[in-house]
């Protein structure tokens, strides 16, 4: 038989197998949630939902329309963006994105270097992030 683990949600004990992970859990309340749950939070500690059950804990949810999953989201997407940037462009290009500063609910970036960002390029950019 499968170790049970005891994981207190919304002040309430559930049992999960061990080595569950959190995104399954997450699946189960998300219905709860104005916004898609993102992170979890682990006895006060925050964590990523591909990460597996180990031991006891308390558990609490975070989504993406709170302050904390919305800059996780953002800071990720901004991530996503140089990663994706990089591999379209190319470093034979010899360009670089920079993310200098917030202007709003978004940032300013600002490719430096040679050639022209096109249409086609940005397209490109958007679907490789999407992968």
């Amino acid at each position: 038989m499968q170790d049970m683990l005891t994981i207190k949600i919304n002040g309430e004990e559930c049992f999960f197998p061990k080595g569950i992970i959190y995104e399954t859990i997450a699946d189960k309340y998300q219905n709860d949630y104005e916004g898609l749950i993102g992170l979890v939070r682990i006895n006060g500690k925050i964590q990523e939902l591909r990460k597996v059950a180990t031991k006891n804990c308390e558990l609490s949810f975070i989504d993406f329309k709170s302050k904390i999953g919305h800059t996780t989201y953002a800071r990720t997407a901004t991530l996503l963006l140089v990663k994706a940037f990089h591999e379209i462009i190319g470093k034979e290009a010899d360009s670089l994105l920079r993310v200098e500063f917030t202007i709003g609910n978004g940032y300013y970036c600002e490719k430096i270097k040679k050639g022209i960002l096109t249409d086609d390029i940005v397209k490109k950019i958007e679907d490789k992030m999407k992968e």
